[in-house]
């Protein structure tokens, strides 16, 4: 029977890779073709997964990151991490999307933090400080209560021998209230760097 399941998993992925071409996710330009595999092959994605800690005084922020493998997106296909997260400011809960982690959504990207970009040192935002080989990860990260697109870059880093991640959130600029057509929300979601450790 286990020989059966092995044998049928393996004829699915040469089905799978024969239809869709698989491309590496480092090698994504323009818009994607139709059935095209953006495909992790180095796993760089992986490194990123988990849980993620950030505390100073009254305020955390905590990340949970989770790669996902072969998901649609719209007409090809892709590996990428996404995730939810905690922000307390001042003892006070001001984000909280932690219990949507879980959510299955039809487009992965959907979650609060979703994305693929593998950015070299050479990418914008540049990083001196970052070894030649060293590879960051740019997603979008969104700000569910006013509504808030930005970007997060994650870059790899340890503390006292621990893994940890430095990650720079930027937000894209303000956004039209619905409420109050002549009023503009900032966004309430962590904004700056913020020094992260696995836990």
């Amino acid at each position: 029977m286990k020989s059966k399941l092995i044998f049928s998993a393996i004829i699915c992925a040469q089905l799978l890779s024969a239809q869709n071409p698989v491309v590496n996710i480092t090698n994504r330009v323009g818009n994607p073709p139709n059935g095209i595999y953006y495909k992790d092959l180095n796993n760089l994605l992986d490194p990123f997964e988990g849980t993620w800690l950030y505390t100073n005084g009254n305020t955390t922020v905590k990340f949970v990151l989770i790669k996902k493998i072969l998901q649609q997106n719209h007409l090809h296909y892709e590996d990428l991490i996404i995730g939810e997260y905690l922000y307390i400011k001042n003892g006070q809960t001001i984000v909280n999307t932690l219990g949507m982690i879980d959510n299955n959504y039809s487009n992965q990207r959907q979650h609060s933090i979703n994305g693929n970009q593998i950015l070299s040192n050479n990418s914008i935002p540049r990083c001196p400080e970052c070894n030649p080989e060293e590879k960051r990860l740019s997603v979008s990260f969104i700000d569910p209560i006013a509504d808030f697109p930005g970007r997060a870059v994650f870059r790899l880093v340890e503390v006292s021998g621990n893994p940890a991640i430095l990650v720079n959130i930027r937000m894209s600029g303000k956004t039209l209230n619905p409420e109050e057509f002549y009023e503009y929300t900032e966004p309430v979601c962590p904004t700056g760097e913020f020094l992260l450790l696995r836990q």
